[in-house]
């Protein structure tokens, strides 16, 4: 059986600031966004959405009617953004969680199903507004515009943790993304992965878009900016204490490989 908890993490130290378990009792958390009273939690199957404080006691239940992949706060219009597993991206309302609009993820021309763990970035690279998802079961993250949710940019976390079979099942995949805007880099990391990635980004000019129009089966029929993790600059590799309790964080220094 697994222990289900939610924890806020000192990122220089590497370990945890507060922990906290109440409501996920036999339910499994996956969206989780921050409000200002604290924190929104989605859960995966019982539809219900659980309010947190800033100290992660639980604070109330609302109905959530859809099953609870990624879930993000848009911040400039106040509005939850949400996905369900399927191609749909839902906008809700921020008081109620009541769906105000439905609309499809695409790129290239091409519906893309599966956008998880949502993270929203007010301002990434001068593009204005960007909300950012890995893609289930590949290790591509993609940035859509949080209104149209179209493509705008992407990247590819090829080469970050172990890489095993089990990913092909859901089990050990890319799942997870934070944007640390004071240095405009990200922390990503995976399911059951030992470590979490500092990362920044750079545009990448002379490369194509060949590996992420393969996945989606066709041509496409628009330029989409693709973003590199940067092999150098302000990187981290942090231990992580999502395996067990007992194994501490360290940070260092450690190269990226760049997505291809």
């Amino acid at each position: 059986r697994h222990r289900l908890l939610i924890r806020l993490i000192d990122l220089h130290a590497g370990t945890a600031k507060q922990k906290g378990t109440s409501g996920l009792e036999q339910r499994f958390a996956e969206g989780i966004a921050k409000v200002k009273e604290g924190f929104l939690v989605t859960t995966w199957s019982d539809h219900k959405a659980l309010r947190y404080g800033p100290n992660l006691e639980l604070v109330a239940e609302e109905d959530y009617p859809w099953q609870g992949w990624g879930f993000a706060h848009d911040t400039k219009r106040d509005k939850f953004l949400a996905t369900d597993g399927s191609s749909y991206m839902m906008q809700l309302n921020a008081e109620t969680l009541k769906l105000e609009e439905k609309k499809a993820v695409t790129c290239m021309g091409h519906e893309v199903p599966g956008m998880n763990e949502l993270e929203y970035v007010e301002d990434f690279a001068d593009q204005g507004s960007v909300l950012f998802g890995n893609i289930y079961m590949t290790r591509f993250v993609l940035g859509v515009d949080p209104e149209t949710f179209k493509c705008k940019c992407f990247f590819d976390l090829e080469g970050f943790g172990a890489q095993t079979a089990s990913e092909q099942m859901g089990f050990h995949v890319a799942n997870g993304i934070a944007y640390l805007p004071k240095s405009k880099s990200f922390i990503v990391t995976g399911k059951n992965w030992d470590e979490m990635f500092e990362i920044s980004l750079e545009a990448e000019t002379s490369g194509s878009a060949a590996k992420l129009r393969k996945w989606l089966k066709g041509r496409p029929s628009g330029d989409v900016l693709m973003q590199t993790p940067r092999s150098e600059g302000i990187t981290r590799r942090m231990r992580s204490e999502m395996r067990s309790e007992r194994r501490s964080k360290s940070a260092g220094s450690g190269q990226l490989r760049p997505g291809k």
